[in-house]
């Protein structure tokens, strides 16, 4: 029999003018298996539904993502998994995935474990993530285990739990590790996702270091197992050197203090003209994204120009 040829079934040539697109579900199937190599581009072209279907994330414990992923507005929705070690979407990301939304998405996994990504050394921007249910040991994150770089424009609600003494798991980010020089970035975020974690808890990143970090973590339940130490509303364990503000609304339960936390009064809780204090609401960084009300008063999400 002829193996698979994934080209026979996607159209574009992969470039930047003529990115390869993805229009249904056996596509996205068989682009997993093209190269995820550094000027790769790919394009989702309409939302996937994968209920009921066989789902192939594109990750490689041997070959990480360093491709560019459109999402273009769409969604994917209803994907379920379970892996080892950098179980994530897009696994070891050190490429740019951007305008992409999820929902319904459930990953099982070990250390280093996100929606969109295990382990993150490239940019993850312009997202809405609905109901995740994310489980693992340690380095947990509702958007990604660990992050070095960029991670911002971000709208996301469920539940993540890890099961180590040292968790190390966030709404956002499980470890966010920057470096003297070089800065992780985690701004313009806004998290509702229910955390169970022990040490390193915090309800937008675990455990920072070298890290700016802003956003707003609103609705959610903190839950830390009865473990008191290195855990907060914002972050969890701080090595050092990180620049923190961040928003918790009063409906949040468990922990809701910490470094760099301010506590938001019913009034002003999911109120964009509060929180346009330290998210962006306007686009006023220039990048095509921005946070806005979908269909009422409470409902926020990322928008793009």
């Amino acid at each position: 029999t002829r193996a698979v040829n994934p080209y026979d079934y996607i159209t574009g040539s992969g470039t930047e003018s003529s990115p390869y697109l993805i229009r249904n579900e056996n596509e996205w199937n068989m682009a997993s298996l093209i190269p995820k190599n550094a000027g790769v581009y790919f394009k989702l072209m309409a939302n996937l539904d994968f209920t009921n279907k066989v789902f192939y994330p594109y990750s490689n414990p041997n070959a990480h993502f360093q491709s560019n992923f459109d999402g273009n507005g769409y969604k994917i929705s209803n994907v379920s998994f379970e892996g080892t070690d950098y179980t994530g979407i897009f696994g070891y990301n050190e490429g740019s995935i951007y305008n992409l939304d999820l929902e319904n998405i459930e990953i099982t996994g070990r250390n280093y474990v996100g929606t969109v990504a295990a382990y993150n050394t490239g940019s993850i921007v312009g997202m809405n993530i609905k109901n995740i249910d994310i489980e693992g040991t340690q380095y947990i994150g509702g958007v990604t285990g660990y992050s070095n770089n960029l991670v911002s424009d971000i709208a996301i609600s469920g539940t993540a739990s890890g099961t180590n003494n040292n968790s190390d798991i966030g709404g956002i980010v499980g470890q966010a590790y920057g470096t003297n020089n070089k800065q992780s970035i985690i701004r313009d975020v806004i998290s509702e996702v229910n955390l169970s974690g022990k040490y390193d808890t915090g309800g937008l990143v675990g455990y920072v270091y070298y890290t700016d970090l802003t956003g707003v973590v609103e609705g959610a339940y903190i839950n830390t197992n009865g473990y008191s130490s290195y855990i907060g509303a914002s972050y969890g364990y701080n090595y050092g050197a990180t620049n923190a503000t961040v928003y918790v609304t009063n409906d949040v339960t468990g922990i809701t203090t910490g470094s760099g936390v301010s506590n938001l009064s019913a009034t002003q809780s999911y109120n964009l003209n509060y929180y346009g204090n330290i998210i962006d609401i306007n686009d006023n960084d220039g990048n095509g994204y921005y946070f806005g009300y979908n269909s009422n008063s409470s409902d926020i999400i990322v928008l793009r120009n």
